[in-house]
């Protein structure tokens, strides 16, 4: 069985180095935030599935996607990168021979192996009675446990960084409010007198 080495989950109770990264993301994201126009958010065509769970936990569900996204990219990328961080202190073992690949993407946590598989794969595999690949020296039985424990990992994360951008929302909602609402409102005016002068 694989067990977290020692301490390492003191990384995810006390993460410094995260709390100084998304500060600075968010100072980025203030001082990038005049220079943004609503028509950037056309240029998206694909659903988000980044933001929604940003916007719920924050109770910005009134503020235009665009501007948002911004901060909320930034801040998962910040995520995953914290995230590879404590899976190699957790669970060195998973990355000492490169038999296993952990990434998280929108929140969910994903394990293949080297060879693309998926952990849930190999695991239906051998419920049917394949026989296991002699190359993984990682069973996918371990990995299935470290996994709930890097799901948790990957949670406490992101409750802490809602938390930090918590402590700002007054801050956002100002700044959305002086940017961004007198943009939308002159396109908003600008398509309206578009579609009079059409009809």
């Amino acid at each position: 069985m694989l067990i977290p080495r020692r301490g390492a989950l003191m990384s995810v109770l006390r993460p410094y180095r995260l709390e100084r990264e998304l500060d600075s993301a968010f100072y980025h994201w203030l001082a990038w935030l005049p220079q943004w126009e609503p028509r950037d958010s056309y240029r998206r065509t694909s659903v988000c599935t980044l933001c929604p769970r940003y916007v719920d936990a924050l109770g910005l569900e009134e503020l235009p996607h665009g501007p948002l996204h911004g901060i909320f990219g930034a801040v998962e990328l910040l995520l995953a990168q914290q995230f590879d961080r404590e899976v190699a202190a957790q669970f060195p073992e998973l990355r000492e021979r490169d038999e296993w690949i952990v990434t998280v993407d929108s929140g969910l946590v994903r394990f293949t192996t080297h060879d693309g598989d998926s952990l849930d794969s190999v695991l239906e595999r051998e419920g049917d009675g394949v026989v296991r690949p002699a190359t993984l020296q990682v069973q996918s039985d371990q990995v299935a446990d470290a996994r709930v424990a890097l799901i948790r990992t990957y949670w406490t994360l992101f409750e802490n960084a809602v938390a930090r951008l918590g402590r700002q929302k007054s801050l956002i909602l100002r700044a959305v409010d002086a940017h961004v609402e007198p943009k939308v409102r002159k396109l908003a005016d600008e398509l309206v007198a578009e579609i009079c002068r059409a009809a």
